[in-house]
């Protein structure tokens, strides 16, 4: 039995849409059943919209999450870019099919538990925005910070492709594993055409 289910898309196509498209696009390739998929990077903006449209398609959902969500009284019926991550972190618990995992991608048993009897793994986590010294003067910043991009971009990825290695694949494939990452920028803003335009010269210059 092959997996067939409609997303509900948002009017505008942004990464989060690609990262689902390419979930199913994945798994459409072997015979499932039942879905469950782990996110990474849970309160980001990306991940925020991955996490509601999997849980409008009734995809099980297992999110990596660093915050601490008791303490929060008030859920927000629909978060914002100024929303804490705490308040991201509470209203997409409340979301069906939705599972908050504790933990942290900088730490191997986290992601280990995570991945555990899922199908797919996004990984969607990005370093916060750095102090604008210390991203003048490296040697200023700690790399062994959990919050530093060495930690997030390399230990963490390198964390989620062992934890699927080390899975028993006897009941059948390994989970796929799917890296994206960025704010959410509109493809066609100013910004962004300029960055790709800069990127494609920077490109040219070094081949």
């Amino acid at each position: 039995m092959r997996y067939s289910k409609t997303l509900e898309l948002p009017s505008s196509l942004r990464l989060s849409t690609v990262a689902i498209l390419t979930v199913l696009s994945l798994l459409q390739m072997s015979p499932i059943i039942a879905l469950q998929v782990a996110v990474i990077g849970t309160t980001g903006n990306i991940a925020r919209e991955t996490v509601e449209l999997l849980s409008k398609s009734g995809i099980k959902t297992r999110c990596l999450l660093r915050h601490d969500i008791k303490s929060v009284d008030f859920t927000p019926k629909s978060p914002t870019r100024n929303s804490s991550s705490m308040e991201v972190a509470a209203y997409l618990n409340e979301l069906p099919n939705v599972e908050m995992i504790m933990g942290d991608v900088t730490d191997k048993q986290s992601v280990n538990d995570l991945v555990q009897g899922c199908d797919a793994v996004m990984a969607l986590q990005g370093p916060p925005k750095p102090n604008p010294i210390t991203a003048l003067i490296p040697f200023l910043s700690d790399p062994s910070s959990k919050s530093h991009p060495y930690m997030i971009s390399y230990i963490g990825i390198k964390n989620v492709i062992e934890a699927v290695n080390a899975m028993d694949d006897t009941a059948g494939a390994k989970p796929h594993i799917i890296r994206i990452t960025g704010k959410g920028e509109d493809p066609f803003s100013f910004f962004s055409i300029l960055i790709n335009m800069l990127g494609n010269l920077a490109k040219g210059w070094n081949y």
